[in-house]
């Protein structure tokens, strides 16, 4: 994965994707390299347009491959990932439809694939978060420049209030 996020004709979102995969694969055995693949991944993101929604969502799935390592650079992400949802009109929030259909092209032909859905949700980041620092999520939704990203945080951290701690866990 990790050479064909860094030698493939991929987008910027699925080289982050497949540089956060590569993290998920190292991560029980080799904690820092899982950190620089992510850092990569962030990198990617930040090379793509902050009014492209997709880079929104690249976001929340870096800062959710993060949850599992470090809370504190997920929350930096979630507050990056709002800057680039305040630019970007069209986020908002777990939207319906995964970022961007891929386009693989092999010596067989030309592939289409999804990126999962279940790597750039929103609202489990939001859930996750809420678990740390309540007040914190809140003031994040509050920052949110449009309604529907801001209503899907509201309702994500809600329900984080509402569910038992294990059952997000």
């Amino acid at each position: 994965m990790i050479q064909l996020a860094g030698a493939g004709e991929l987008t910027h979102i699925q080289r982050s994707w497949s540089y956060t995969q590569a993290a998920r694969l190292v991560f029980e055995s080799d904690r820092e390299r899982a950190l620089e693949l992510l850092q990569k991944a962030t990198d990617e993101v930040e090379r793509m347009d902050a009014s492209d929604a997709d880079a929104s969502f690249a976001l929340i799935n870096v800062a959710n491959q993060l949850l599992a390592i470090n809370h504190s650079r997920a929350w930096e992400l979630l507050n990056k990932t709002v800057k680039f949802a305040n630019s970007a009109e069209d986020f908002i929030g777990d939207d319906i439809r995964t970022p961007s259909v891929p386009m693989i092209v092999t010596r067989n032909g030309t592939r289409f694939a999804r990126l999962p859905e279940a790597d750039f949700n929103f609202s489990h980041l939001l859930r996750s978060l809420a678990f740390d620092d309540l007040f914190r999520s809140i003031e994040l939704a509050k920052s949110f420049k449009y309604d529907a990203p801001r209503a899907y945080a509201t309702l994500a951290i809600a329900r984080a209030i509402l569910e038992k701690p294990s059952a997000t866990r």
